[in-house]
């Protein structure tokens, strides 16, 4: 069973992956969406405000821990770090990049993780696809 019906658009490229291994399908996606999902996260640490460095420098590139069948991830996240809770006057619990991005309070929200998809994300979608088509077009010159 295939993924998905139609991922690149290109008939010749989506006939190709269908035919591999479900297995080989999940790595040439998921390698290729990585590479493109870097470029978010760069551009993720570029917008991102800093007070110490923590923040930007706990942006990654990673794959979901809990998975549908039959489907394939890759995302840009802050990773949690105790570094990176806070907690209100009230002594509730806070992750503190989503109060960023979010806003809390009377603080507006600062959205630099939806900013930096919003400028890389076509530039990512392009750069997955291209990789998608190597990817394919390797395995399917390997059976």
């Amino acid at each position: 069973m295939a993924l998905g019906a139609f991922v690149t658009g290109d008939k010749e490229i989506d006939r190709k992956l269908k035919v591999l291994p479900r297995v080989l399908q999940a790595k040439v996606i998921r390698s290729a969406m990585r590479l493109g999902m870097k470029e978010v996260a760069e551009r993720a640490r570029a917008e991102a405000p800093v007070l110490t460095g923590t923040m930007r420098d706990r942006i990654k590139v990673k794959a979901p821990r809990k998975k549908k069948r039959g489907s394939v991830g890759v995302d840009v996240r802050v990773d949690a770090s105790d570094q990176l809770v806070k907690h209100t006057r009230a002594g509730k619990r806070v992750f503190y990049p989503m109060a960023v991005e979010m806003g809390h309070g009377s603080v507006q929200p600062d959205p630099f993780m939806h900013r930096a998809y919003a400028e890389e994300g076509d530039r990512a979608n392009r750069i997955a696809m291209g990789a998608i088509r190597v990817g394919v077009e390797r395995e399917a010159s390997r059976r």
